[in-house]
């Protein structure tokens, strides 16, 4: 070390790490208010970090802001595998099933394999068919 460097110093990828998982950590133990804020944080800092958002989704979901939420997964990346199959899930929640439809078939188009995508793509066209706006107990996905 030399003199004058502080043996603790933090760099600016050590920060994503920080604020990432201090979020993560107040997430675990209930406290989504705080976590969000954090999150929040991480993504001033590390605004193309999509684990940043995704996390941020996650709390405003627990938070029941539901609108704020969808908001939360619309801003990732619509063209990034992950971010589609967000935006997917996050109209799918919110019953939106048309759009959650058009979300699905994106992210599919980016992942042909995900058996997970199909299913839930499959589901959300079931619904709209049978006009059936209740999720089964049995899905996951």
């Amino acid at each position: 070390m030399e003199v004058g460097e502080h043996p603790f110093q933090v760099g600016v990828h050590d920060t994503f790490y920080i604020l990432h998982w201090h979020g993560r950590t107040l997430h675990e133990v209930g406290k989504y208010a705080a976590a969000l804020v954090s999150f929040g944080r991480a993504i001033s800092r590390h605004p193309d970090e999509i684990v940043h958002r995704l996390s941020r989704a996650a709390a405003l979901s627990h938070l029941g802001r539901d609108e704020e939420w969808l908001e939360a997964a619309l801003s990732i990346n619509p063209e990034d595998a992950t971010g589609l199959r967000y935006r997917a899930y996050a109209l799918d929640f919110l019953e939106r099933y048309e759009e959650a439809a058009r979300a699905y078939e994106r992210a599919i188009d980016v992942r042909p394999d995900d058996a997970i995508l199909r299913k839930s793509h499959e589901r959300v066209l079931s619904r709209l068919e049978t006009g059936s706006a209740s999720p089964s107990q049995d899905d996951d996905g």
